[in-house]
């Protein structure tokens, strides 16, 4: 059966879209259309209705994608936004993605199951639940001791991000009827990651024959990297928002 978000879901769903659009116009070349992603995802994530995580993902995206307040931006925040833009708009795809292979996902779980229908437990895949944040948590630079843990650092990033993290898991469960917040965190997760690989894996620029230009490219790929590493994180709250180190509740 599909899903059918709140509003404010489908108006971030269809100003995505927009911007998409807008972006290949004025490119002139294709993104990724996210269907390598959406496989591996797929893959790592057996028994996962792949709609929600879908929606999930394009929700976060459109939540995290810029606006431009300013009709002239300040200096060096436009390859910034730039690549924060770039990023959450190939995450949209990977969401549309996903959303895209519900239908096939379901026919095969009802055949599994004997013709009931519906998508079984979701497990979590060894290579996807082997993923390691600890360098997103150290290179998103929130000031912290040299020597502070891959924990430390979570806790703290969640405490500075509390609103949006909050304003995030709302969003989510009060749009999505019935979503398992952690199943949506390991495909943001694995989301995240994947494009932060892809990304560092992209030259820096094709044209670099002026230092400036240059200097653009290069921080639009790092910008693009870090949003990446914002993605995976955020699932990881999503998978466990407890912090590691908080004390535990009073009986």
């Amino acid at each position: 059966m599909a899903i059918e978000p709140a509003p404010r879901i489908l108006a971030l769903r269809e100003s995505l879209s927009e911007r998409f659009d807008r972006y290949l116009a004025a490119a002139g070349e294709p993104l990724t259309s996210g269907a390598d992603v959406t496989e591996w995802l797929l893959s790592q994530l057996p028994g996962a209705d792949p709609e929600p995580l879908g929606w999930a993902v394009l929700t976060v995206a459109g939540l995290l994608y810029p606006e431009l307040q300013a009709e002239q931006p300040a200096a060096g925040t436009t390859a910034t936004l730039a690549g924060q833009n770039m990023t959450m708009l190939i995450a949209s795809r990977v969401g549309e993605a996903l959303i895209e292979a519900a239908g096939p996902a379901r026919a095969a779980a009802s055949a599994a199951q004997g013709g009931t229908g519906g998508a079984g437990t979701v497990t979590v895949g060894r290579e996807l639940s082997l993923v390691d944040l600890t360098e997103a948590y150290a290179d998103l630079r929130l000031a912290a001791a040299p020597d502070a843990s891959a924990a430390q650092r979570r806790r703290q990033l969640q405490e500075h991000m509390a609103g949006e993290l909050a304003e995030i898991r709302e969003v989510l469960t009060d749009g999505i009827a019935g979503i398992d917040l952690a199943a949506a965190g390991w495909a943001l997760t694995g989301t995240g990651m994947c494009l932060l690989v892809q990304t560092s894996r992209a030259p820096a620029g094709r044209h670099n024959r002026l230092t400036r230009r240059r200097h653009r490219d290069d921080e639009l790929k790092n910008s693009a990297m870090r949003s990446a590493m914002l993605l995976a994180v955020i699932g990881d709250f999503l998978v466990n928002p407890a912090s590691p180190e908080s004390p535990a509740s009073p009986a």
